[in-house]
């Protein structure tokens, strides 16, 4: 009897530790099994993690995955592919990922809200190794991306030491990369957070080959123009983003140029796999100068790299209540004008316009445009001055306008359009335009420092 009393709870213990090995067992045999594509994975290199499910089991929506210094989880780029191995079917499900740091990594086992209810996905380890740019010095040693692609940010050839306030200044920034990479440039370079400038306008990119501390590479040039509002000495830095693709190959990206580079500001690379790169540049101690104080008694017409503007009247005589036209005629650099809005006794002025080059005429001629409406009948006489800047040479140049209208009496208009002629302008506008092309009116730029 005694006996038997001891064997009972013996057996009782042994069950009770069988039925938790076969709960463990069974728990173990319902996790989810797990893996990761490539087999070898590189720092910065887009990866994927696979989670497999048998039969027609699918995972139902992003799991929530761990958080793991390092590791980025791209859940934008996923995907899934079913196949049948002795007629049993799997599900490989795959999510996106990358690893910025080198060595041994551990994903712990997550929750998976699947088709067949909640599981558990099972450890895993593995193991990312350096990035290699497949590149060696002149040493033998390996060349780093900070040195195979980089942006360098400098004045075209024969710039100016100096610029003035609200000047446009030209600056290149050229991506360079070296010929045994493909290169995709994702992000048009943009400047820096705190940069005491903006740009003023893009005007294009192009692709070449440069020669740099005698080592070749591509290059992808991108022409700026920067607009300082404030007197002083600052640096331009730029920022980009580009896509590296580490091909075994020795071709030039620009041999396989397929015409997408002036869109997209895009050369040869494959997104799937290419690394992401950020770039920056900067062009330090660029010199601004205020420009000096406008001649007394003139308009301003901001900064203009040509000789004094010609002019003309759109007519010699005018009527009362309809408009007259006043073009100063600007050949050469006008990135800098302004618009001016002279008062004229006896003549109703509006803001000026600064009118786009015509593609008809030879060279580039920019208008500013000054509507005058005259208000009273008889001689009337304009007399202005216009100043522009010459940045070249630090003065000013002046165009004297001397000028002297009939203005005749106008049978069409109410008696009181003296000194009133809001209603009569509105009809006015589309008679004075009318056979005559309209042309565009470019941006008006201010010169104004902040």
């Amino acid at each position: 009897m005694k006996l038997f009393e001891k064997i009972v709870p013996a057996l009782r213990r042994s069950f009770f530790a069988l039925m938790l090995l076969f709960g463990a067992f069974s728990a173990s045999a319902e996790a989810l099994r797990v893996g990761i594509s490539p087999n070898v994975i590189t720092e910065n290199r887009p990866a994927n993690f696979i989670v497999y499910c048998d039969g027609d089991e699918k995972i139902r929506g992003v799991p929530a995955f761990p958080e793991i210094d390092g590791l980025v989880w791209l859940t934008n780029r996923r995907g899934s592919q079913t196949s049948w191995v002795n007629g049993k079917t799997t599900r490989a499900e795959t999510f996106g990922f990358t690893v910025s740091r080198t060595g041994e990594i551990e994903i712990p086992a997550f929750r998976v809200e699947t088709s067949g209810g909640e599981k558990m996905t099972r450890p895993f380890k593995f193991t990312v190794g350096k990035l290699s740019t497949g590149l060696t010095r002149d040493d033998g040693s390996e060349m780093p991306l900070s040195e195979a692609v980089f942006l360098r940010v400098q004045f075209p050839t024969n710039a100016r030491e100096t610029y003035f306030v609200g000047e446009e200044i030209p600056i290149w920034v050229c991506a360079l990369s070296r010929p045994g990479l493909e290169v995709r440039y994702t992000a048009q370079p943009t400047l820096a957070a705190g940069t005491d400038a903006f740009v003023a306008a893009f005007q294009g990119a192009q692709e070449s080959s440069a020669t740099f501390q005698n080592e070749r590479y591509n290059a992808a040039i991108f022409n700026f123009r920067l607009r300082a509002m404030k007197a002083g000495t600052f640096d331009a830095a730029f920022e980009s983003v580009a896509e590296c693709l580490f091909a075994d190959n020795s071709r030039d990206a620009f041999n396989d140029f397929t015409g997408t580079f002036s869109r997209h500001f895009s050369l040869l690379g494959n997104t799937k796999s290419a690394v992401p790169v950020k770039l920056s540049g900067k062009l330090e101690k660029i010199d601004v100068r205020a420009r000096p104080p406008v001649p007394a008694g003139t308009f301003d017409l901001g900064i203009v790299s040509s000789t004094a503007p010609t002019w003309e009247f759109s007519a010699e005589n005018a009527k009362c209540g309809e408009p007259l036209y006043l073009d100063l005629k600007i050949h050469g650099n006008a990135a800098g004008l302004i618009a001016p809005e002279p008062q004229i006794n006896g003549f109703r002025t509006y803001p000026s316009e600064i009118l786009a080059p015509e593609k008809n005429k030879s060279g580039d001629e920019t208008r500013v445009r000054m509507m005058l409406i005259p208000l009273e009948p008889g001689e009337k006489n304009i007399e202005l001055n216009f100043a522009a800047l010459n940045p070249e040479t630090g003065n000013y140049s002046v165009c004297e306008i001397r000028k002297t209208i009939s203005v005749e009496e106008n049978q069409t208009l109410p008696p009181n359009v003296s000194g009133n002629v809001a209603d009569a302008r509105q009809n006015a506008i589309p008679r004075a335009e009318a056979g005559t092309a309209k042309r565009e009116a470019a941006y008006i730029r201010p010169l104004t420092p902040e």
